[in-house]
């Protein structure tokens, strides 16, 4: 089963902020094709006849092997990216859960990090955030 599509494009990224102790999970991903790390928020493409909340929980399970408590969904964007549409989740580890780097198709997570909101919002990691999400830093404003 591949990605949805819409007009060419990969219809819809759905990913989360999980955030514990004031800071928010982040993942490095390796691509596969070039060796440049980047970090982004966890979640990814969505599949074929797959709702964004099913699509949300696949890719949290995949990526960090975790289940979560989808809290609601914070923002839904139309953009002019490689994805159609955006759509970002506030996410709840479950109780007890541990996480772990888990398995991406087109990149390596190579770990995770915790990343201050402080520091996301001041600028402060913005070599290390891959920007293909849309305004983090408003999103996460309207959260806090």
């Amino acid at each position: 089963m591949g990605s949805a599509m819409f007009n060419g494009k990969r219809k819809c990224r759905c990913q989360a902020i999980i955030i514990q102790d004031d800071s928010i999970l982040f993942l490095k991903h390796q691509g596969k094709i070039t060796s440049q790390p980047y970090w982004m928020l966890p979640g990814g493409a969505l599949m074929e006849d797959e709702t964004i909340t099913d699509g949300i929980l696949r890719e949290l399970e995949e990526e960090i092997c975790a289940t979560v408590n989808i809290v609601k969904l914070v923002q839904s964007d139309v953009l002019d990216t490689e994805y159609y549409e955006f759509a970002t989740f506030l996410c709840t580890l479950n109780h007890g859960c541990q996480i772990k780097p888990g398995e991406e198709r087109h990149s390596i997570i190579s770990k995770f990090e915790w990343i201050p909101i402080c520091d996301i919002l001041s600028g402060q990691v913005e070599n290390k955030i891959k920007q293909v999400e849309p305004d983090i830093h408003s999103i996460i404003r309207n959260l806090v």
